[in-house]
C-alpha cells in the first residue's frame, strides 16, 4: 500500500506528492472536481489547507480525504529534469 510522505500545494489546484518510496507525482484536482465530494476544494484556500494524516492527504480537518493509491493512479509522473533553475 502506498503512503504519502510529503506534499507541496500550488495555487492552481495542483500538488506535488512525494510517496514513501520517494517517487514524485503531480496531482491535479481538476481531474476530480466534477465529483460533489471534492467541490469544496475548488476554493484555493481550502485546497491549500491540505495535510498528511497517517500517509493520507486530508482537507478541512479530515472532512475530505483521498486514498494514496487513488491519488497515485490519477496523478502523473513528475519530471524534474525539465525544471530550469535561475542562476545569479
Amino acid at each position: 500500500m502506498r503512503k504519502v510522505k510529503a506534499i507541496k500545494v500550488f495555487d492552481n489546484l495542483t500538488m506535488l506528492i512525494t510517496f514513501e518510496n520517494d517517487e514524485k507525482r503531480v496531482f491535479d484536482l481538476e481531474d476530480i472536481l466534477e465529483m460533489q465530494a471534492f467541490q469544496k476544494l475548488e476554493d484555493v484556500d481550502k485546497f491549500k489547507s491540505a495535510k498528511i494524516i497517517n500517509g493520507t492527504v486530508t482537507w478541512l480537518n479530515g472532512e475530505i480525504d483521498l486514498a494514496p493509491q487513488y491519488m497515485y493512479e490519477i496523478s502523473y509522473e513528475f519530471d524534474d529534469s525539465e525544471i530550469v533553475y535561475a542562476q545569479g
